[in-house]
């Protein structure tokens, strides 16, 4: 099927003259944006172009910066009926303290899902690893990559094998139990949902 152009923008910009398209290619989308580089700033090797993907599968770009460095992002997965996939467990760091709960196979393990209204939600369970050196107070339990923390800190009520616990999520993607309830087994992530930064 051939590519179908449904729209495109011409402006003129400090940087030069901007193209944006719209393409129609196959069952996909395609957003593209193109710069050519000036030649006011020679210290340029390479055109900006910014392409966005959607489809079925989700949102993707790649984007060519004007040092020539190419970058490929997924903004957002979906799976075969359109929900948001939940990234792999190791978008995670986690403390040394905890682990995740169980092999999986009944308890949901740790998850991120970046949702496409802009929230990042949590699920799963966390392990502790030995009860002679628990989570306290103030421990940073796990950490988030910093994209898709929030702007401002937030704070949670979670469940834990102790009863209910704070939870608090840092704009540095840091995850801190924030609760006295003492030397809990597990700890859920489940429940935990907050706008991702926008800036």
């Amino acid at each position: 099927m051939a590519d179908t152009k449904l729209n495109e923008i011409i402006t003129d910009n400090d940087s030069g003259q901007q193209t944006d398209t719209t393409i129609a290619s196959g069952n996909k989308i395609l957003c593209k944006t193109f710069v050519p580089k000036s030649p006011d700033y020679p210290e340029l090797v390479a055109d900006y172009q910014l392409q966005v993907e959607y489809s079925a599968d989700g949102i993707f770009t790649t984007s060519t910066d004007p040092n020539g460095t190419t970058f490929e992002n997924s903004i957002i997965e979906f799976d075969s009926v359109g929900r948001p996939i939940t990234l792999p467990t190791d978008e995670f760091e986690y403390s040394p303290k905890v682990q995740q709960y169980g092999d999986g196979s009944f308890w949901r393990q740790p998850g991120i899902t970046c949702g496409i209204d802009g929230y990042t939600r949590l699920s799963g369970l966390l392990s502790i690893i030995s009860s002679s050196n628990s989570v306290v107070n103030g421990d940073v339990i796990l950490t988030l990559p910093q994209e898709l923390a929030p702007a401002l800190a937030e704070s949670f009520v979670v469940t834990t094998s102790k009863g209910m616990a704070r939870i608090d999520v840092r704009p540095t993607g840091e995850i801190v139990y924030a609760s006295a309830t003492a030397e809990p087994n597990y700890i859920s992530l489940s429940g935990i949902s907050f706008v991702t930064n926008q800036g």
